[in-house]
C-alpha cells in the first residue's frame, strides 16, 4: 500500500504542472497513476482470492521447520505447470549466472563496448523538444 501510495503522490505534482511540458506530460500522469491505483486495488482484492482457489494446501510434516522441508509439488495442475516453469527459468538463470561469472574478462568487455556505443548515441542522435523539421500546415479549431 504505501509504494502504491508514494507512486501516485510523486505523479501529482506532474498532473498539475503548468505550460507546454504540463500538456504534454498530463495524460501520462493520469494514466500512470490510474494503473498504479487499479494494480493496488487488484493485488489486494483479486489476486488472494485467486491464490485461495488455484493453489492446494500441502499438509507439512510435524516438527518440520521452513528450512528443513524440501518443497513439494503443488496439488493442482496449474500450480504444477507454474512450478516447472518457475524450475525451467531458474535452472537457465543459474546456467546463464555460472557462465558470467566464469567469463568475466568477456562480461567486462561487453560492459565498456555497451557504455561507448551509449556515449557515441548520445553525441550523434539529434536532441530536441520540438522536431526541428517545417510542415508547413497550420492546424486552428474553433467552437
Amino acid at each position: 500500500m504505501s509504494i502504491s501510495i508514494s507512486l501516485v503522490a510523486v505523479f501529482i505534482p506532474i498532473f498539475f504542472m503548468p505550460g507546454v511540458i504540463g500538456l504534454l506530460f498530463h495524460e501520462f500522469a493520469v494514466v500512470v497513476a490510474l494503473a498504479v491505483l487499479v494494480s493496488a486495488v487488484v493485488s489486494l482484492t483479486l489476486v488472494p482470492m485467486l491464490a485461495s482457489r488455484v493453489l492446494k494446501q500441502v499438509p507439512r510434516k510435524e516438527g518440520a521447520l521452513d528450512h528443513e522441508e524440501e518443497h513439494p509439488e503443488p496439488g493442482t495442475a496449474i500450480g504444477r505447470a507454474f512450478e516447472r516453469g518457475y524450475r525451467a527459468v531458474h535452472g537457465g538463470y543459474m546456467r546463464t549466472l555460472d557462465w558470467t561469472l566464469g567469463h568475466r574478462k568477456v562480461m567486462l568487455m561487453i560492459a565498456a563496448l555497451t557504455f561507448v556505443i551509449t556515449g557515441w548515441l548520445f553525441a550523434t542522435i539529434p536532441k530536441g523538444f520540438f522536431p526541428e523539421e517545417d510542415i508547413g500546415q497550420i492546424q486552428i479549431t474553433t467552437e
